[in-house]
């Protein structure tokens, strides 16, 4: 049979003998048609696994609104379990799926890891509105539910409470020495502390937050002691430290955060376990909202702790005046343990050093024999200006580390070892290096391309295996299998 379009529609006497394009069996005229709109009911007759008419004409698991801030996804999807796993309507699937970013979920807040498993939040979800402690000056009150300041959302940090999103700040003097952990309640529980630049690279935002962390003089702005705290999309400046690890049972984790003007960007001490994930330290791109921003004095700094810092950027941090090391210094790793540490796929652009025994290091600095408990791999090291000579040789790497070095780009003749490769001064590898664009150029000369694909997935030393992150700073998903990965913080 057909219709007025003249389109063959097979014959049906129910919804069940109906394909996908045309899912609805018309009863006046005993054949399948697509679904019109307001025909949910005879979507989910035919199927409760797609119980909505999509636009196409096709029944579908859901339809999602635009422009909704994920309330009516959320609403659509999860159906009676509110802490679904699948609660989010994507656009082109028409299906439910975990949630991906925080701007998907109405709380604000979407569950991207495990940690709260325990809990009862897993991975994809999104987290109830009633879990999330948010911080907004301009719709607050001290008793909550949103507050004026991240001190009193601290202050009610609990197993039930384990989510703060901070959204707008006022004075600075509430958001900085602060602690997380060292009250009742608060031990062993993991906590999130979730900023504006949370869903996407540091320096893509396009103005600045509205809200920030730390800003005064001789104070730190958060000290985590006790917890496990991920610190996602907070921008941090000025101050003493920006973030303080200390203690055995203290785990920090950085994501997608932007720290600039501190005396020390980040310190892991007595057994803090501390890992830094598409970070930013130091000077921003000077095409884009953080063009007036300065480097950290010192930007990590670890003394008898363990740590993993994997697709950052460190720029411009450092100050020779005041003997302040710009790259990542190691006092010392946990005595008596055997974890291993890791730099992997980072970019070091243009920081300040320190001279020992009469050499200038600018990268890595360690004050002790690290050994394997270190590694080094697909990182990359760059200048303004070509390494010095004299009056005294200068490097990105303090050989006294005896660190692990692997696959690594610069322009530091000293630095070949293991599918590592040396620069010439004049390759341009960079978009723009003086304009702090430091991501990989379109157009990289012959001599660098193999920084776009001369890293490696995985590396391997003594039982552990060290993994090349999965995305890069921008959020790309970097190639783990074929050619390999790039050298440094972004992928082509």
């Amino acid at each position: 049979d057909g219709d007025v379009r003249g389109v063959c529609r097979p014959v049906c006497a129910s919804a069940q003998s109906c394909d996908e394009d045309a899912p609805v069996c018309d009863r006046a005229e005993s054949m399948c048609r697509p679904c019109y709109p307001g025909e949910d009911a005879l979507c989910l007759a035919r199927s409760s696994s797609t119980p909505k008419c999509g636009p196409s004409g096709r029944c579908v698991q859901c339809v999602a609104v635009a422009q909704s801030g994920g309330v009516a996804e959320v609403k659509e999807c999860q159906g009676k379990d509110s802490l679904s796993t699948a609660p989010v309507c994507d656009s082109k699937t028409a299906a439910c799926r975990a949630c991906q970013l925080h701007s998907e979920c109405a709380s604000g807040v979407c569950a991207k890891d495990d940690s709260g498993r325990a809990w009862g939040v897993g991975r994809g979800s999104c987290v109830p509105v009633a879990q999330v402690l948010t911080v907004d000056q301009s719709l607050c009150s001290r008793s909550g539910p949103v507050f004026c300041t991240l001190r009193q959302a601290v202050e009610r940090l609990d197993a039930t409470h384990r989510y703060v999103l901070l959204r707008r700040a006022a004075s600075t003097m509430d958001f900085t020495d602060l602690q997380i952990g060292n009250q009742p309640g608060q031990q062993d529980l993991s906590i999130h502390v979730i900023g504006p630049l949370a869903d996407q690279s540091p320096a893509q935002a396009r103005t600045l937050p509205l809200v920030q962390l730390g800003g005064v003089m001789g104070k730190d702005a958060l000290t985590v002691t006790s917890a496990k705290v991920t610190v996602e999309g907070v921008y941090i400046k000025g101050g003493r430290a920006g973030l303080v690890c200390l203690g055995s049972g203290a785990q920090l984790r950085v994501v997608r955060s932007f720290i600039t003007g501190a005396d020390t960007g980040v310190i892991a001490a007595s057994g803090c376990q501390l890992t830094v994930e598409q970070s930013w330290f130091g000077r921003g791109p000077a095409q884009g909202v953080y063009s007036d921003t300065v480097g950290n004095k010192r930007s990590i700094e670890i003394t008898s702790a363990d740590f993993a810092i994997s697709g950052s950027v460190f720029a411009d941090n450092g100050d020779y005046r005041t003997d302040s090391f710009g790259g990542v210094r190691v006092r010392s790793l946990t005595a008596g343990k055997t974890t291993r540490s890791s730099l992997i796929n980072n970019t070091f652009f243009q920081q300040s050093g320190l001279l020992k025994l009469g050499k200038y290091y600018s990268g890595v600095l360690c004050d002790g024999v690290a050994g394997d408990r270190l590694a080094v791999v697909n990182t990359l090291f760059l200048t303004e200006m070509p390494l010095l000579t004299t009056p005294y040789e200068e490097h990105y790497i303090d050989p006294s580390c005896g660190a692990v070095l692997s696959h690594l780009a610069s322009n530091d003749p000293t630095l070949t070892d293991d599918g590592s490769l040396v620069l010439p001064m004049d390759t341009a590898v960079l978009r723009d290096g003086p304009g702090r664009d430091l991501r990989l150029s379109s157009s990289i000369p012959q001599s660098g391309t193999t920084v776009r694909n001369g890293g490696i997935p995985v590396f391997k030393v003594g039982a552990d295996s060290l993994s090349a992150p999965a995305v890069d700073q921008d959020g790309k998903p970097r190639v783990l299998t074929g050619a390999g990965v790039s050298i440094g913080a972004y992928e082509p």
